[in-house]
């Protein structure tokens, strides 16, 4: 039984060494997998819905699956990542609509525009 017990350590172990998850102001990225790599990228503009699923000893030690509802994509599981609820309130705030501002054109100028702006991480889950 103490080895059974041991290899479940480990294999969660592995597990939680081998996920990452951030949260940029562009995207979500999830990667998690030490051999077989599953890597999810979602746009924060595409999130629709944001749900999390805690049972009570989730809830006691801070941890649960969220899932993530994209436009056209479907539903993707994030599962048993710490702080879920951490996780749904900062793409939350992300997704929440943003008030719109009219630029004034002057004639005879031309507006510069940026092509590339380097994606800003707002948060890092730690696993």
């Amino acid at each position: 039984m103490a080895i059974i017990g041991v290899g479940i350590l480990i294999r969660a172990a592995i597990a939680r060494l081998t996920t990452e998850i951030a949260i940029t102001d562009r995207r979500i990225i999830y990667k998690s997998g030490l051999i077989s790599r599953r890597t999810l990228e979602m746009n924060v503009d595409k999130v629709e819905s944001v749900d999390v699923n805690q049972s009570v000893f989730g809830r006691l030690l801070d941890y649960g699956t969220v899932f993530v509802r994209g436009v056209g994509t479907g539903i993707e599981p994030l599962a048993q990542i710490a702080a879920p609820l951490k996780f749904r309130d900062t793409v939350l705030s992300l997704t929440a609509p943003r008030p719109f501002h009219r630029r004034s054109r002057r004639r005879g100028s031309r507006a510069r525009s940026r092509p590339f702006q380097k994606e800003g991480f707002l948060a890092i889950v730690a696993p």
